[in-house]
């Protein structure tokens, strides 16, 4: 229907452009007039009929809205760190650090029996109360059969402000002082005259309990400094008037050792003779580091 309209609206339109005064005239006769049943409009046998054809267009659908490719997330690889190549390692000639000594237990060794004594070792009381060191030195050279007295020992003993080299004070002052008061003398110079003496001595510090045990195992007794009669004591730096530091201890004392086994250590001291709990000696004999003297046979 809205086709058929448009199609008249255009073939009126067409008449009044080609004719306007003929479609005029011929409208207002129509318009003006009284209309009749019978009345017929004619047109002008020279009106060009215009024969408008309609080509139907073939359907074309309507454009709908595509919705636009929405972007998506793209994975973007990150970055992977490749493994590094561990580099092969490379023979160095590199001197290898030797490992350190490891003390020795104190338990006797396959080697040592397990307990020896001594017998034989017979100890005399101190003329003075200084005067260990000599007593101790002439019994132990009693026993390698060599008679020394003790005064004339104390007496060759030399004198010194430094006990590593000679006797430090007087033999008769009371015990327990440090130098340069009256004090005592240390196994070099001891060791050093019992070798005058034809006495085969010989000075140790830092002597282990192995190498002791090894002597007393081999019937040789070997002369300890201690504290007291074996007491727990503390070392002290002493420096000498000649700048040496020498370790000094309230209550220097020397006794000769005869006798240990597992548990004990068997002493003669002046004319004492006794036991002492191992770990206690050893505490005691620490202190002045290990200072002993040995004899060969």
């Amino acid at each position: 229907m809205f086709i058929l309209a448009t199609l008249a609206f255009a073939l009126v339109g067409f008449l009044f452009l080609s004719h306007p005064g003929v479609v005029f005239s011929s409208v207002s006769a129509a318009y003006f007039s009284s209309p009749s049943p019978s009345a017929t409009i004619q047109l002008p046998s020279s009106t060009v009929t215009h024969t408008s054809t309609i080509t139907r267009t073939p359907f074309q659908p309507l454009p709908t809205d595509t919705p636009s490719p929405t972007p998506t997330n793209t994975l973007t690889p990150t970055a992977t760190r490749k493994p590094t190549k561990t580099p092969l390692p490379t023979h160095t000639n590199t001197p290898t650090r030797k490992p350190k000594p490891t003390k020795p237990p104190r338990t006797p060794t396959a080697t040592l029996p397990p307990q020896a004594s001594i017998d034989g070792v017979n100890g005399h009381p101190q003329l003075y109360t200084l005067d260990c060191e000599a007593r101790s030195a002439v019994d132990l050279a009693a026993f390698f059969g060599i008679d020394i007295n003790e005064k004339d020992f104390l007496h060759n003993l030399p004198k010194s402000d430094n006990p590593e080299t000679g006797f430090v004070g007087d033999y008769h002052d009371p015990r327990g002082q440090l130098p340069p008061d009256s004090y005592g003398v240390y196994a070099n110079p001891v060791a050093k005259l019992l070798r005058h003496y034809k006495v085969k001595a010989h000075a140790f510090k830092n002597l282990s309990f192995e190498r002791m045990q090894a002597e007393i195992a081999s019937g040789r007794p070997v002369m300890a400094w201690v504290i007291g009669n074996i007491w727990p004591g503390f070392p002290v730096e002493y420096i000498t008037p000649d700048g040496e530091t020498v370790i000094v201890a309230s209550y220097e004392h020397t006794v000769i050792v005869t006798g240990y086994d597992e548990f004990t250590v068997t002493v003669v001291d002046g004319d004492l003779v006794y036991q002492r709990p191992l770990d206690d000696f050893l505490a005691s004999w620490g202190v002045l580091q290990n200072m002993a003297i040995t004899v060969e046979n």
